[in-house]
């Protein structure tokens, strides 16, 4: 089985400050004399403003054990940094993205923005990746212990309002820090590629955006499986046998479940 990106502080960091450097490139430039600002400008650089936050909240969220929540915020990264490739790739759908006036609906939906910009298998992957995020969002039972703090040991089911340590939730933990810092740093690289190209700023900081981009590329694929692995995994939802609906009684063999 081929090694597994490891993602620490180190490289989030690295991530986080090239990313920064890069957008500070990019404004510096515009900045620069009576150089006017466009919407295929503007627009990528909010949009990138905006993933940079989410993902030093999520690394908050994580630290203190909050899991379940980092991965709903990776789910707005998701959608985010589609729209930023969106509208990198075309003026006029920056322009549409700031004059959009539904308050219900975004312009376009998920699954027809991947198949218009990606091939058909990365498009299916990553929608995957999307529906899994959406689940634990929106309390699928599914996603079990995912998306709630629930776990099983034997035949006690512990609920509990704080963190839950063990080596399930600690390797989903990295897995969506991981997936963060990748989401940071393809954001960064659609920047480096889409927009940059209309300035002329240092190309060290440029290469070395694409060289964490580089770096980091497989997360997205390691993902996709791990989050599937652990959904297939599951015996029924939360890992539970499935109940004899004929009988009125609750299994014998499992004790109460603790609330902490």
């Amino acid at each position: 089985m081929p090694k597994r990106t490891e993602v620490d502080d180190d490289i989030s960091n690295k991530v986080h400050g090239a990313t920064l450097e890069l957008m500070l490139g990019i404004g510096s430039y515009f900045a620069q004399g009576d150089k006017k600002i466009n919407e295929i400008i503007f627009v990528p650089m909010a949009i990138t403003a905006r993933i940079a936050r989410l993902h030093e909240a999520i690394a908050t969220l994580l630290k203190d054990g909050y899991i379940s929540e980092a991965a709903i915020l990776s789910l707005t990264v998701f959608e985010l940094r589609i729209d930023l490739l969106d509208v990198a790739s075309d003026i006029k759908r920056a322009t549409a993205w700031i004059e959009h006036d539904n308050p219900k609906r975004k312009l376009e939906g998920m699954k027809p923005s991947l198949v218009r910009l990606f091939s058909a298998a990365r498009a299916n992957r990553m929608y995957e990746i999307f529906r899994t995020l959406s689940g634990i969002k929106h309390g699928n039972p599914l996603f079990s212990d995912l998306a709630f703090p629930v776990t099983k040991r034997q035949n006690r089911m512990t609920v509990t309002t704080g963190p839950i340590e063990n080596a399930s939730t600690k390797a989903f933990s990295r897995a969506v820090f991981a997936y963060s810092t990748y989401q940071l740093i393809w954001s960064a690289q659609v920047l480096n590629k889409l927009v940059a190209q209309y300035t002329v700023i240092d190309r060290h900081t440029r290469q070395n955006v694409h060289d964490l981009y580089m770096s980091l590329r497989k997360v997205e694929t390691e993902f996709y499986t791990h989050c599937r692995r652990k959904v297939a995994s599951k015996e029924t939802f939360f890992n539970l046998k499935k109940r004899d609906r004929s009988k009125s009684n609750a299994p014998k063999d499992t004790d109460p479940t603790i609330v902490s």
